[in-house]
């Protein structure tokens, strides 16, 4: 399995995109039987849960933006920032205002689903 994963990702194409997606698939079931064996699989159930759950953007976007506020804590961070570096720089909610003109954090703008696409690589 594990040697399969090498040879493939040394030709994708650009159709091929679902195979990131279950990339990670492959490996972990290769290194779990490498180090456990078919019946030792299952105590990696919480690693493989969180895997599934990296496999499928809506579902897992859908339950961190039940939990948290993606676009309220990237303005935070990006107000944080700004005021670290030196400017004057104050937030109302998610627009991040400077002197001369500000911006508004949509949720889509807020990083969540680049986030995603590392996790899934990861």
């Amino acid at each position: 399995m594990i040697s399969f994963i090498l040879i493939k990702s040394l030709s994708l194409f650009w159709f091929e995109s679902f195979f990131i997606k279950i990339f990670a698939l492959f490996p972990f079931l290769g290194l779990g039987l490498i180090a456990s064996g078919i019946k030792g699989l299952k105590q990696y159930w919480q690693e493989f849960i969180i895997l599934l759950l990296s496999l499928s953007d809506g579902l897992l976007i859908s339950l961190i933006a039940a939990k948290v506020d993606v676009s309220l804590l990237a303005a935070k961070v990006s107000n944080f920032v700004l005021w670290y570096l030196g400017f004057a720089v104050y937030r109302q909610g998610v627009n991040v205002i400077l002197p001369t003109e500000g911006i508004e954090i949509y949720p889509g703008c807020s990083g969540l689903n680049a986030i995603l696409l590392l996790l899934q690589l990861s």
